[in-house]
C-alpha cells in the first residue's frame, strides 16, 4: 500500500510541476479561480452567461454565437457587458471598473493562481515525501534487524550522514575514524551520538588538510580554518595521543628526506633496508632542474589555488616525462611499477595527452572529476578507461604507494611564485609516495625564490644538494658497462645517447636477441614505444639457445605443418564425438515417445471401460467386473493379464530420477499427463514440502473414490479424510483418518 500510495502522490506531484510550467493562465482556470474565490466582487457571477430556454443559442454582433468567455473577453478589452445589459446592471461594482483597474484584477488573479499551484506543488511533495518516509521506516525496520547482529558497521563519512537515525537506533558505543586528517570535523560530529562512550581517531595531521574552498582555509589565513580536523585541531592543543614510528614503506634514502622535515622519530624497518638500486640510474633519487618556464591556461581555474588567476603547465617537464617513462620501461620496468604526479591539473591534462600518445593514461575518479569540472576533459572520455600507465594530482594520490614515483613539479617562473606549492602538507605527501624511486623534474630556483614556502624548499633543496641528488639531466648508466655515463638534458638526448635503453658502447661477442615474452609484456604495458625496447639488453645465451636462434627456415615451416596436422585431426575427432552425442540423444527420445504413447493407450482403455461400466449402472444393471476390467493401477489392483502397472511404475521411476521429485508427485505428474486428472488443491499440497505420506494417502484416498464410482458402490455411510498437524517446512506431521 506505501508503494502505491508513494506512487499516486508522485504522479499528482508531476502534474503540479506541470501546471506551474505553463507559460499563461486559460480562461477555463480564470473563471474556475473566480468561481471559488470568496474576496472582492463576484467576478464569476458577473462573467456568467444566462443559459437559454429551448437550447437556443444567443447570437451577438457579425452573427457570431455567444460562448462562456464572452463577457469575460468584453471586460477584459474595457468594455461594456453588450446584450447583457441586464447583468452588467446587476453587478455595477464589476462592470464599472476602470480598464486599468481591471488590469490590475486579472494580475492579482493571475498571482493568485500561481500562489495556488505553488501551494499544491508543495502539498504533494510533502505528501509524497511523507510516502516515501513510510516505505524507508519499513526498509529501515529490515536493517536494524541485520545491524543490531553486527558488532562492527563500516561505512563512508556521507553515509553516516545520511543514515543518521538509523545507526543511531543501534546505540554504537565506540566510533572510529580512519584518515581522520583528512576528514571535516563537521563530518565527525554528525557520526557522534549521545551513546557514543569512546572516539578513536586515527590519521596524519602532517599531510594534506580536508578539501574546502580557499577562502575558508588554514592558508587563507582569515581565521575560518574550515579545512583544520578534529584529529589536528586536538592534537595542537596537546590532547593526549600515540605516534607509530616505524615506516615499512621507503627505502632508506626517500625516508630521511621526511625524517628531518616532518617525523624525526621515524625509523626504518628491517624490509626496506638493502633493496637493489633502480636499473639504469646513478642514483635512487633525482631532481632534474631545469629552467624552462610554465604556461599560464587561461580561463582554466585551479579551485585547489585560489591565489593564482590560472591553471598552469609546463611542457618542457611533460616530454621529459615521457622519455623518463620510456627509458624506465627499457630497464624492464613495467608500468604497473610507475606513477607520475603533478600539482596542477592543466599539466596533469598536458601528461595525459603526452602519454596517451604512447600508451593509455588511467587517471582516479577524483581527478577525472577535477578534469571534467575544470572543462579539461568531457565527461564521456572520463568514462573509458583503459589501465596502462597511472597519472594523478598529488592532492588524490595521499594515501596510495607506489614503486617508482615520476614529479612534474610544473612551476618556474621570473616571479618566483609556486602557489599552493608552499603547503609543508603538500610536500610531506609528495616525498613519500614512492618505496624503491623517486624523480622530481623541476625548476629550483622559483621554488627556493618563493616568497610564501620558499624557507621550507630551500632546506629540502639543501639536502637534495648534500646527497649529490640535483642534476641538469636524468643520470643514467648502462647496466652492461657501469662505466658509460650520462646525462641527458633534453629529451632529443635520450635517442642520442642511450639507444634503446643502454649506451654507444659494441656489446662485443654477446649475441643480440628479442625475447618475445618481453616483447610481448612491454608492448601491452607501453604501447607503441614497447617495440624499441630490444636492442641494447644482450644476454649470454647458452649453446643449445643460440641453435635453436639459428634454426632452419625449413625446419620452422614442418613444425607448423605438422601443428596443422594436428589441429585438423583433433577438430575431426571432436565433430564425431558431437554427432554421436546426438544419434544417442534422438534413440533416447524414440523410447520416451513410445512408453509415452503406451502409457496413454492404457489410459484411454480403463476411461472406455469406466465408460461402459457408467452405461450398464444407467440401465439398472450391475455385474461385477472381471480382473481384467478392474484393472486400477492407482489402488494396486491385479490379474492374470498383463498390468499397466509395472509400466506405470517404470515410468514413475523414470520421472522421479529425471525430475527429482518424490514418488506421490512423480504418480500425481504421470495421472494430469496420461489420465488428464486436474485437482488445485492437490496441486497445492504438491508443492509443499516434508509431507509425502500425507501427499501419497491423499492419492490412496482420490483413487479409492474413483474406484468405488466406477463399480458403482454406495460410499454414503463411509467418510475419508486427512488432518495434518505440525510444520509443513519440518517434515514432521501426524495424519489422521
Amino acid at each position: 500500500m506505501a508503494k502505491i500510495e508513494s506512487s499516486d502522490e508522485g504522479d499528482r506531484l508531476r502534474h503540479a510541476f506541470t501546471n506551474l510550467e505553463q507559460a499563461k493562465f486559460s480562461k477555463d482556470d480564470i473563471l474556475e479561480h473566480l468561481e471559488f474565490r470568496s474576496a472582492g466582487p463576484p467576478y464569476y457571477s458577473a462573467f456568467e452567461i444566462p443559459s437559454e430556454r429551448n437550447e437556443m443559442v444567443k447570437i451577438g454582433k457579425k452573427g457570431k454565437a455567444v460562448d462562456r468567455f464572452y463577457l469575460l473577453d468584453r471586460w477584459w478589452r474595457g468594455k461594456d457587458a453588450g446584450t447583457f445589459k441586464k447583468i452588467a446592471a446587476a453587478f455595477p461594482e464589476v462592470w464599472g471598473m476602470k480598464p486599468v483597474d481591471r488590469i490590475k484584477a486579472q494580475k492579482s488573479w493571475e498571482s493568485e493562481m500561481l500562489n495556488d499551484r505553488l501551494d499544491a506543488i508543495r502539498e504533494s511533495g510533502t505528501r509524497y515525501n511523507d510516502a516515501l518516509d513510510r516505505i524507508s521506516s519499513v526498509y529501515m525496520e529490515k536493517d536494524l534487524v541485520i545491524l543490531r547482529q553486527k558488532r562492527v558497521i563500516a561505512c563512508t563519512t556521507t553515509a553516516a550522514a545520511k543514515y543518521v537515525q538509523l545507526l543511531k537506533s543501534v546505540y554504537p558505543g565506540v566510533l572510529l575514524v580512519e584518515e581522520a586528517g583528512e576528514i571535516l570535523e563537521s563530518h565527525i560530529l554528525t557520526a557522534l551520538s549521545p551513546d557514543t562512550k569512546q572516539l578513536i581517531l586515527i590519521g596524519d595531521h602532517k599531510q594534506l588538510r580536508p578539501k574546502v574552498h580557499h577562502d575558508l582555509s588554514v592558508e587563507k589565513g582569515d581565521g575560518y580554518d574550515f579545512n583544520r580536523s578534529l584529529f589536528e585541531r586536538l592534537v595542537l592543543r596537546g590532547y593526549p595521543h600515540h605516534s607509530l614510528h616505524q615506516q615499512h614503506r621507503m627505502r632508506p634514502e626517500l625516508a630521511e628526506f621526511v625524517r628531518d622535515l616532518t617525523y624525526p622519530d621515524l625509523v626504518d624497518a628491517d624490509k626496506t633496508k638493502n633493496r637493489p638500486d633502480i636499473r639504469g640510474l646513478q642514483k635512487n633519487v633525482v631532481f632534474l632542474n631545469h629552467t624552462q618556464h610554465e604556461v599560464d591556461m587561461e580561463h582554466v581555474p585551479d579551485w585547489k589555488d585560489n591565489a593564482s588567476p590560472s591553471s598552469k603547465r609546463n611542457p618542457f617537464e611533460a616530454k621529459m616525462i615521457l622519455k623518463c617513462i620510456r627509458y624506465l620501461g627499457q630497464q624492464d620496468y613495467k608500468t604497473d611499477n610507475i606513477v607520475v604526479l603533478t600539482p596542477y591539473l592543466g599539466q596533469l591534462r598536458l601528461l595525459m595527452d603526452e602519454l596517451g600518445k604512447d600508451s593509455d593514461p588511467i587517471l582516479n575518479d577524483l581527478d577525472s572529476h577535477d578534469l571534467v569540472r575544470a572543462g579539461l576533459m568531457p565527461a564521456e572520455t572520463a568514462k573509458v578507461a583503459k589501465p596502462r600507465i597511472r597519472i594523478s594530482t598529488i592532492d588524490n594520490f595521499q594515501g596510495e604507494e607506489q614503486d617508482l614515483v615520476l614529479v612534474s613539479l610544473t612551476r618556474s617562473n621570473s616571479r618566483r611564485d609556486i602557489g599552493f606549492m608552499s603547503s609543508p602538507q603538500r610536500l610531506n605527501v609528495l616525498l613519500s609516495r614512492a618505496r624503491d624511486g623517486l624523480i622530481l623534474v623541476g625548476d629550483a630556483e622559483t621554488f627556493m625564490g618563493s616568497k610564501k614556502g620558499g624557507e621550507l624548499w630551500t632546506r629540502f633543496v639543501g639536502m637534495l644538494k648534500d646527497k649529490s641528488y640535483i642534476f641538469d639531466g636524468l643520470p643514467v648508466k648502462c647496466e652492461r658497462h657501469p662505466k658509460r655515463l650520462a646525462l641527458l638534458k633534453n629529451p632529443e638526448d635520450f635517442e642520442h645517447e642511450c639507444p634503446d635503453g643502454g649506451c654507444k658502447e659494441p656489446c662485443g661477442s654477446f649475441v643480440e636477441l628479442w625475447s618475445t615474452q618481453v616483447s610481448t609484456e612491454l608492448s601491452s604495458s607501453l604501447g607503441s614505444f614497447g617495440n624499441a625496447v630490444r636492442a641494447h639488453r644482450r644476454v649470454q645465451m647458452p649453446e643449445w639457445s643460440l641453435a635453436k636462434a639459428q634454426m632452419p627456415q625449413k625446419q620452422l615451416e614442418a613444425d607448423l605443418k605438422l601443428q596443422e596436422t594436428r589441429d585438423k585431426e583433433k577438430a575431426r575427432h571432436e565433430a564425431e564425438i558431437v554427432d554421436l552425442d546426438l544419434q544417442i540423444h534422438l534413440i533416447h527420445e524414440q523410447n520416451k515417445e513410445k512408453e509415452t504413447a503406451k502409457e496413454r493407450a492404457n489410459a484411454l482403455e480403463l476411461k472406455k471401460q469406466d465408460l461402459e461400466a457408467a452405461k450398464l449402472h444407467t440401465k439398472g444393471t450391475f455385474a461385477r467386473a472381471t480382473p481384467k476390467e478392474t484393472i486400477n493401477p492407482a489402488v494396486g489392483t491385479t490379474s492374470d493379464e498383463p498390468s499397466s502397472t509395472d509400466s506405470n511404475a517404470s515410468t514413475r521411476q523414470d520421472l522421479k530420477s529425471k525430475r527429482e521429485k518424490s514418488e506421490p508427485e512423480v504418480e500425481w505428474e504421470r495421472q494430469k499427463d496420461i489420465e488428464g486428472a486436474s485437482n488445485d488443491a492437490i496441486d497445492c499440497l504438491m508443492r509443499l514440502t516434508g509431507l509425502e505420506s500425507v501427499k501419497e494417502r491423499f492419492l490412496q484416498i482420490k483413487a479409492k473414490i474413483e474406484a468405488v464410482a466406477r463399480k458403482a458402490i454406495d460410499v454414503k455411510k463411509e467418510r475419508l479424510g486427512v488432518i495434518m498437524l505440525g510444520n509443513p517446512g519440518t517434515g514432521k506431521s501426524h495424519r489422521g483418518q
